[in-house]
């Protein structure tokens, strides 16, 4: 029999925002930051004098640049793990810059830059690759490499997906300019997932946070949690007539909202969802006071050099991108 749609259960695609809530965003700009350090230390040893201004960070609609005027930038596909993932674009007089430099060159051409030609652009890749490369690591985005006939297939996939264009100032000696380096959702996924784990973590409503310090003396305290609707009674005699094939009514409603428990305790609501072919349970409402006797009983397992007060803090501490990839969540 057919089930009517508007009764089916939902499932959510957890990983699919496309705006990035401010404490993500932070995190993100962090990373922007972190890869203009980068850059400028790589830069010094090809390329002494050179200063690296990361600007703030550009979120981009599907089927959207980066940048307002592509003409007036060369532009690189690039290629991860998953096909085409973005686009390196250079402002014509930087690339022009780095190429008279890394060529031994002290002064640029006259009038306005023009489209490089195939030999300037193997020049510039010499530089660009490992600047990219070093951002792909600080963004957990695994390898990226340059593809200069990649760049049709990122449109064609960038018109489904957002992006983001992480956006750098970069003066020289000889002159300067913008370069963006604009990847889709798919490449940074992984930082993205971290994230939200660490979010998920942290942010608690009102007062009842666990401390960080409590959390921490819960850390390696292992704890069995069913997810699932609560428990049915049925007689036992039923349950000792149980055959294959029989059905056990369970009382819910078709969609309705599954719970996590300790034992017989509820501690939280939840909507079911998936990340790629895993079903999940993102996290709802939360009985604070189930979860605070829960954790304050789960304490006495804790070893004793880990023995505190089980403080409260509504505000916690910013995420840092150096603590976040030091010490990943599983």
């Amino acid at each position: 029999m057919s089930q009517d749609p508007e009764h089916e259960p939902v499932v959510y695609n957890l990983g699919a925002t496309m705006i990035l809530p401010p404490d993500k965003r932070q995190v993100f700009e962090q990373a922007a930051r972190q890869i203009g350090r980068n850059a400028a230390e790589l830069l010094e040893e090809w390329l002494p004098g050179y200063t690296v201004e990361a600007n703030d960070l550009i979120e981009v609609e599907p089927g959207g640049s980066a940048v307002e005027n592509t003409d007036e930038f060369d532009r690189t596909g690039l290629v991860g793990r998953h096909g085409p993932s973005g686009v390196l674009l250079v402002e014509l007089p930087l690339a022009l810059t780095f190429i008279t430099g890394l060529l031994g060159g002290a002064a640029l051409p006259c009038g306005d830059p023009k489209p490089l030609t195939a030999v300037e652009t193997r020049v510039l890749d010499l530089i660009t690759g490992p600047l990219v490369n070093s951002a792909a690591e600080t963004l957990l985005a695994g390898s990226i490499t340059l593809d200069r006939v990649a760049n049709s297939g990122f449109l064609a996939s960038s018109d489904q997906t957002a992006s983001f264009g992480f956006d750098f100032t970069i003066n020289g000696p000889a002159g300067g300019g913008r370069l963006v380096l604009q990847l889709d959702t798919q490449a940074m996924q992984e930082l993205s997932d971290l994230i939200d784990r660490r979010l998920s973590r942290d942010r608690q409503p009102g007062q009842s946070q666990i401390s960080p310090a409590a959390v921490h003396a819960l850390e390696y305290v292992p704890m069995q949690i069913g997810v699932g609707f609560g428990p049915i009674q049925l007689p036992a005699a039923h349950i000792a007539d149980l055959r294959p094939g029989d059905v056990i009514r369970t009382g819910q409603a078709v969609g309705a909202q599954p719970s996590a428990f300790v034992g017989q305790v509820r501690l939280f609501e939840g909507t079911l969802g998936k990340i790629e072919n895993r079903l999940v349970l993102e996290i709802g409402q939360i009985d604070d006071h189930a979860r605070r006797q829960q954790a304050e009983e789960t304490m006495s397992q804790a070893p004793t050099q880990y023995e505190m007060k089980a403080l409260r803090s509504a505000n916690p501490e910013p995420i840092q991108l150096d603590d976040l990839l030091a010490a990943p969540l599983s």
